[in-house]
């Protein structure tokens, strides 16, 4: 679980969940990313939108096979999904159950939630990376640069503690959830799970800080 702060405000929360399914026959990881505004800001109002993701590892690939968004303020289950057919080299889009569009798939590409999973494996390494995201019906770029470099950081999650943590950067034109686009920061526990600290952010209102609060480990 995140809080999302814009400076002393608190403009939301984010709940990030996995669990094992199946799609298509095939073994899957189905991952939940809720989000969830703070209605009792004006300026904000009551949204909540549920993305999901199911995501599969094919050699030493991770690839998405599903991806589907909820608008439940909206009554809407679900609102707009993609189907992703790697055999055809084609991306199909829905909304509302309707066929929207047929996109072209230029190779692995990703929905959004699953970046919480893949920048786990990159942190700590040092390299650069370029993932692709299909979003709107288009497919936008995401440049990441993971480093080696570590720093202390307080967390909540911990008690409270200052912890040392592995940094990594990037940019993006794409327009995400509640306007997410350009420049972040990301934090990332430096030990075997690499859980991610802390995020810093653009979005419409400007800067904002997403951190970690509280974490289960499932068995």
């Amino acid at each position: 679980e995140y809080e999302v702060r814009y400076g002393f405000l608190n403009l939301g929360t984010v709940v990030v969940s996995t669990a094992d399914t199946v799609i298509n026959g095939k073994a899957h990881r189905h991952i939940k990313t809720v989000m969830i505004s703070n209605n009792r800001l004006p300026f904000v109002g009551y949204k909540e939108y549920h993305y999901h993701a199911a995501m599969a590892v094919k050699d030493t690939s991770i690839y998405t096979s599903r991806f589907w968004v909820d608008k439940i303020h909206r009554d809407h289950y679900p609102y707009n999904y993609y189907d992703f057919d790697y055999g055809l080299s084609k991306i199909y889009s829905f909304e509302m159950e309707d066929k929207r569009d047929t996109l072209d798939l230029p190779g692995i590409t990703y929905a959004g939630p699953e970046l919480f999973q893949l920048s786990r494996l990159g942190a700590g390494r040092t390299f650069r990376e370029t993932y692709l995201i299909v979003i709107d019906n288009e497919i936008q770029e995401i440049f990441v640069e993971y480093t080696g470099e570590t720093q202390m950081l307080r967390s909540s999650a911990f008690n409270g503690d200052r912890i040392e943590v592995l940094n990594s950067s990037g940019t993006t034109i794409l327009k995400g959830p509640f306007g997410f686009s350009g420049d972040f920061r990301a934090f990332h526990k430096n030990d075997a799970m690499r859980l991610p600290i802390e995020a810093r952010l653009s979005v419409w209102i400007g800067n904002v800080v997403v951190r970690l609060v509280d974490y289960k480990k499932l068995e």
